[in-house]
């Protein structure tokens, strides 16, 4: 598991970037509530987790008041950003929370690193980090993207019973084949599904439905001098 801390994977120049396109794109709903709520998309970020991380972190002390009625997407790492984010999940602490699980799972002394056993560190990290009403807080708001094994389609999940199942889904819109538990799919409610962001890696560009045709705020570190804001280009403020 990465453990670069946020506020340094995610550089004051680049919170200044985002700062600036901010004010100019998106809806000013701290003072307004006429204005349609934003979306926030995660984008599949594999080693580039915390850096989406930190831009959660920033627009969490940005728009603290008004964050809370936002939509999210996030497909693989950008679903965990996405859940800590509709989750209000304090940053930092998530950070904090990861290295001691990393340091008690010793990862840093295994020759294979996290191959085969990330999967359940990470359901005891979510598991410890998410609120016990998470899945009340996502549920409607968040769509977790994955890709169906029988179809190979892409499909949005965004109905949890529990926080459990939250915690699948993420994993399940994470699970790179054999890499996660040396399982080649990831289960969620009786269907098999792997990585939502693979496609979009061997594409290079992220998926329609993921930025929602280009209307979401996609958190993308591969851009990261050029923060992409979608459709708010053209939202008055």
């Amino acid at each position: 598991m990465p453990t670069c801390r946020p506020v340094n994977a995610f550089s004051a120049s680049q919170a200044a970037a985002v700062e600036h396109k901010s004010r100019q794109v998106l809806p000013d709903i701290e003072s307004s509530h006429k204005e349609p709520a934003p979306e926030l998309t995660g984008g599949g970020g594999g080693i580039g987790f915390w850096w989406e991380a930190g831009v959660v972190k920033y627009l969490q002390q940005r728009y603290s008041s008004s964050m809370g009625t936002w939509q999210m997407r996030g497909a693989s790492a950008g679903a965990l950003t996405a859940t800590l984010a509709a989750c209000r999940v304090n940053v930092d602490s998530a950070f904090d929370s990861a290295l001691r699980l990393a340091e008690e799972h010793r990862l840093f002394e295994r020759s294979i690193g996290l191959t085969g056993v990330w999967g359940k560190i990470v359901r005891q990290w979510l598991d410890e980090v998410l609120p016990a009403h998470a899945a009340d807080m996502c549920r409607g708001r968040l769509k977790i993207a994955v890709r169906d094994m029988h179809t190979l389609k892409l499909v949005l999940i965004d109905q949890f019973d529990n926080k459990a199942e939250l915690i699948d889904a993420n994993l399940a819109s994470a699970h790179i084949p054999f890499f996660l538990d040396w399982r080649p799919f990831a289960v969620y409610r009786g269907k098999r599904y792997i990585d939502g962001s693979i496609q979009d890696a061997l594409r290079g560009k992220h998926s329609s439905m993921l930025t929602d045709n280009g209307r979401s705020f996609l958190m993308d570190y591969k851009k990261a001098s050029h923060p992409h804001l979608g459709a708010f280009e053209s939202t008055p403020h």
